[in-house]
């Protein structure tokens, strides 16, 4: 590991509170599609019986996935998520994996904070 990249893994791992010995394995940025039906909810547990915590608008971009994956199934597995400061879960099913971004965000950890989210971060992808 150079000390550029365990400076990066640090700054983006303090972060999104991930420990920094595996942040690039772990840092995952995912999108949901324009043609999604309107279940496009983030809960606050793995089930669609727990808390809705945000509905998501179609094309959502900048999910990024946390630690928690659960696997109920082969057909269902949820991710632990958080989008634009809310966190909670989401069925894997619903999320399309977004390399570019994700590519983004491991260069420069600010395009993963809505607020520090620069024309540079958007007009990338």
């Amino acid at each position: 590991m150079t000390a550029r990249s365990f400076i990066l893994s640090t700054i983006i791992s303090g972060f999104l509170l991930i420990p920094s010995v595996s942040i690039a394995e772990k840092l995952k940025v995912y999108r949901v599609p324009t043609s999604k039906p309107a279940k496009l909810i983030i809960y606050s547990r793995p089930t669609i019986h727990s808390h809705k915590v945000k509905k998501l608008p179609a094309n959502t971009r900048w999910i990024v996935r946390l630690a928690g994956i659960k696997r109920y199934s082969h057909k269902n597995t949820w991710l632990e998520v958080s989008s634009n400061g809310k966190r909670g879960w989401m069925p894997s099913s619903l999320l399309i994996f977004d390399a570019k971004a994700t590519l983004i965000a491991a260069k420069n950890p600010k395009c993963l904070r809505k607020k520090t989210r620069k024309k540079v971060c958007e007009g990338s992808i």
